[in-house]
């Protein structure tokens, strides 16, 4: 890496190999954070991609900081989880598709009334655009699944995403997902032809179709 080649020891690496443990929280306020994700530091992304530090990631994208709350933990942290999140890391995108209940925390920020914090939906949206172009197969798999086999009580549901993506068109960053990316959240209303594969969708329609699509075809889009 760049800092190898200097002979100097990043202070990421420092807090890595710190005999005292380090925390989350240590990482996310560290300014070298991205960089290193970038360069594929294989022990920072093994540890940011254990299943708890990515729950913590997420919500601290989705959840509303308290006033009472330190000035990292209202700005910093979340800004840089969305970061780390959208890196072009496929440890971290297998273990988001490899845990439900993580794209279900990300999408919950939808479950809010509107409106939406601006800043927050849009951290959540430029995730799930990041997962999708990091990984359109696996994006698609993961909720053709989901929708194949719904669970009553799960907020990923066709029906029940649909419903609360319509709840907050005001918001530019659920436009954005509807518009720009139709493909990361919903399959809009679409023809679908005898094999079950998506022809040209309607795009002034918004009637969902719980039809299983082919990515192929999206990330032609």
């Amino acid at each position: 890496m760049f800092w190898s080649l200097h002979g100097t020891t990043s202070s990421i690496d420092t807090l890595l190999a710190s005999e005292d443990g380090f925390t989350l929280e240590q990482l996310l306020d560290e300014d070298d954070l991205l960089q290193e994700c970038k360069s594929q530091n294989d022990k920072l992304v093994e540890f940011l991609a254990q299943p708890d530090n990515m729950s913590k990631m997420i919500d601290y994208v989705v959840d509303m900081p308290k006033e009472s709350d330190s000035e990292a933990r209202r700005f910093k942290f979340p800004y840089v989880s969305s970061e780390v999140l959208c890196c072009d890391l496929q440890m971290i995108r297998d273990v988001i598709f490899a845990q439900p209940h993580l794209v279900e925390k990300l999408l919950s920020i939808l479950q809010q009334e509107p409106p939406l914090m601006p800043v927050l939906v849009g951290y959540m949206s430029k995730v799930v655009v990041a997962l999708f172009k990091g990984s359109p197969e696996a994006f698609c798999a993961f909720f053709n699944t989901i929708w194949a086999d719904p669970q009553p009580d799960s907020l990923m549901t066709l029906p029940k995403l649909m419903q609360r993506l319509m709840l907050h068109l005001g918001s530019d960053a659920v436009l954005q997902l509807l518009t720009v990316r139709p493909a990361c959240c919903v399959c809009l209303d679409a023809d679908v032809d005898a094999r079950g594969s998506l022809r040209q969708p309607n795009p002034l329609s918004l009637t969902p179709h719980p039809t299983p699509f082919r990515s192929s075809a999206l990330a032609s889009r």
